[in-house]
């Protein structure tokens, strides 16, 4: 099978710190390659693929969502219909897109012949499906799914995140301090992680991509609410220095404010055999077992009745590895998307 993944234009692939898609983009080619399809990946200039999977190199690395139409697409468009001696062909079986906006689908409108699918990362203003009979939509989980399928009226599948647990440490002995780890955004509360380390007078690194936020007050806020406190700000780091916070981390501290589509940073932590504390939103209840791999709560003073009680010293740190390795690994993830693709080409599309 021929496939085209369609990465966002904000990341290189592979990422060089904080990032999630472009992450899912990388190890989906990666693991699609090892099962002997040929893969092909448009994604920013600056990517590094492993060899045997072609990069169609887009624009410079942005946060401009535009780009993705007047820069990228302009760019994949010619790729899948290709033109020789006067003669157009589809170069692809089926194209994967992760782009914000979902540009391949005009493709698909002009020739139905093109096979497209699209994993919705993230809400949108979108009220209305793809213009195209079958617009084969995936989310990230099972709430995801029904939220898009009610939003848009159409039948949503679901692929959970995967990741490769092999780039991650892992230790059963860990640190006194709690991480945040995540962008430095209002919706994803390390406000709330800094009041956490105040109330609970516990240690607090807060870690995150502190550059494309939109919202530089915000960022500077959080910086300066930690003065003082036993919160310390570490904003950006390295991918090796995010690995290391993890695995050292007594757990990690997720009181989003938003109901999340998955959540990577928290099986990204229980890979590392770190247990997760968060609040009750959107899909952690589908990745979080309480009392198993962490806890779930309604609220933030909860969190802090955890952190005080010490709560996580009864989490095992080898069942919170074992519940990623069960669930949530990379290969697991393409395997899931491998049968998707085959039932689309077999015209068992939704």
């Amino acid at each position: 099978m021929k496939i085209l993944l369609n990465s966002t234009t904000v990341f290189p692939l592979p990422p060089p710190g904080y990032a999630g898609t472009e992450w899912i983009v990388y190890d989906l080619a990666v693991n699609l390659n090892r099962m002997g399809h040929q893969v092909v990946v448009a994604c920013p200039k600056g990517s590094t693929l492993p060899e045997g999977i072609e990069h169609i190199p887009t624009s410079d690395p942005t946060w401009d969502i535009a780009a993705e139409q007047v820069v990228a697409w302009p760019i994949i468009l010619p790729r899948i219909w290709r033109q020789q001696d006067t003669v157009e062909y589809l170069d692809f079986d089926l194209v994967h897109d992760h782009s914000f906006m979902g540009w391949p689908y005009m493709a698909a409108k002009d020739h139905s012949e093109v096979k497209v699918t699209w994993t919705l990362h993230w809400y949108s203003e979108m009220t209305v499906p793809p213009p195209v009979r079958n617009p084969n939509l995936v989310s990230l989980s099972n709430f995801m799914a029904a939220h898009w399928s009610g939003k848009l009226g159409v039948h949503v599948e679901r692929v959970y995140n995967g990741i490769e647990p092999d780039r991650y440490l892992y230790s059963a002995e860990k640190g006194d301090r709690y991480l945040f780890l995540g962008r430095i955004a209002r919706f994803k509360g390390p406000h709330e992680a800094v009041e956490i380390a105040k109330r609970a007078r516990v240690p607090v690194d807060i870690v995150g991509e502190d550059r494309f936020t939109g919202d530089p007050p915000y960022v500077m806020n959080v910086m300066n609410s930690t003065k003082g406190t036993t919160a310390v700000y570490k904003g950006t780091v390295t991918h090796d220095e995010k690995l290391a916070f993890l695995r050292d981390a007594k757990a990690v501290l997720f009181p989003a404010l938003w109901d999340e589509p998955f959540g990577l940073v928290p099986i990204e932590a229980m890979v590392s055999g770190t247990p997760v504390i968060a609040l009750k939103r959107g899909a952690l209840s589908e990745i979080i077992v309480n009392g198993k791999n962490g806890f779930l709560v309604d609220t933030v003073a909860e969190m802090v009745t955890l952190v005080e009680e010490n709560a996580v010293e009864d989490i095992d740190p080898e069942v919170c590895r074992q519940h990623v390795l069960d669930h949530f690994t990379s290969e697991r993830m393409a395997k899931e998307y491998e049968s998707k693709y085959v039932r689309i080409l077999k015209g068992d599309e939704w």
